[in-house]
């Protein structure tokens, strides 16, 4: 018998000739490898095998209908959120040459080399994918 089905009984009664014995015996009847599966017949079997289908098959279906809504979702979180990050590192970025006596010089080239945009965007597109993603777990609950 299963572990599951042992809870459905409440005591049994074993009989040993000893104590070894009666360990023994306990220790093959609630270890997991001695123990047989029970098995039910064709039409159980069969049930189980198309139960677990239906739900692969319902998981595949909901999981390609909501592709397409977290992707533009992340989109415009992403877009949302660079904008943002764009915004404030702008502000500090000037602010912090206005204060070191070098605001006469060319603050775009100064703010925006390629490797700072591109670590903004990278920020942004991960910043994004954890927000949306949280957004859609909590909407599953």
């Amino acid at each position: 018998m299963e572990n599951e089905h042992m809870e459905d009984y409440k005591e049994f009664t074993l009989y040993a000739k000893d104590k070894e014995q009666a360990h023994r015996l306990v220790e093959e009847l609630f270890s997991e490898n001695s123990q047989e599966k029970i098995r039910g017949g064709f039409w159980t079997r069969l049930f189980s095998f198309l139960r677990l289908v239906s739900i692969f098959l319902w998981r595949s279906l909901f999981v390609l209908l909501l592709t397409p809504f977290f992707l533009f979702t992340w989109l415009k979180t992403a877009i949302s959120i660079g904008l943002g990050i764009a915004l404030i590192y702008a502000i500090i970025g000037s602010l912090y040459y206005a204060n070191t006596g070098r605001a006469q010089l060319d603050m775009t080239t100064l703010l925006w080399t390629e490797s700072r945009v591109y670590t903004i965007a990278g920020i942004a597109i991960f910043l994004a994918l954890l927000v949306t993603w949280d957004s859609y777990t909590k909407r599953d609950e």
